[in-house]
């Protein structure tokens, strides 16, 4: 008779199983609201491991940090401000040679001499390219080819890449009557 007891309730346990492994969510729930009921004691949590505590900084030392990094931004803005004002000056060391050099060849070449031609030279900060702006008046139009022509050969003997700006202006001379 013992067998049959455990074999009957061996097989009532696995038709349990079998029904109940689908309903086993509501099961927790169902559970849970027991447990409640029964004021069972809470499951004790286990003490979680904390990590050991940071040494303590001394306040001298974050003093210190505090000085020390806008001290450190200050010199790092003065090195900047006197690389950028020495790049400036060199900028226009340049310009001011390549300016000399241009309006000497348009004042020593033969058709230009004596002409209100006058080249300025710019060296922007960033670029290497330089700018020659040329102005002034002309009396014909193949004296401002040539006069631009000058320009350009005396500016490309410098520096590649030069952009030449034409602001000359024909202005032909009144015919005497």
């Amino acid at each position: 008779m013992g067998s049959t007891r455990s074999t009957l309730a061996r097989s009532i346990r696995a038709v349990s199983i079998q029904i109940a492994s689908p309903l086993l969510p509501l099961g927790l729930v169902t559970l849970a609201l027991a447990r409640e009921r029964t004021a069972l004691p809470a499951p004790t949590a286990l003490p979680v491991p904390t990590a050991p505590p940071l040494p303590q900084v001394p306040d001298d030392a974050i003093a210190g940090g505090a000085v020390a990094i806008p001290l450190v931004l200050l010199i790092l803005a003065v090195v900047l401000a006197v690389r950028l004002v020495d790049l400036r000056r060199q900028r226009a060391h340049e310009a001011g040679q390549l300016e000399a050099r241009i309006a000497e060849a348009l004042a020593t070449e033969g058709a230009l001499a004596g002409l209100p031609v006058t080249p300025r030279v710019r060296v922007p900060l960033w670029s290497d390219e330089p700018v020659v702006e040329v102005t002034g008046q002309v009396p014909a139009p193949e004296i401002e080819a040539a006069a631009l022509r000058v320009v350009e050969r005396e500016a490309s003997a410098v520096a590649s890449g030069v952009r030449v700006e034409d602001h000359l202006r024909v202005v032909r001379a009144p015919r005497a009557a």
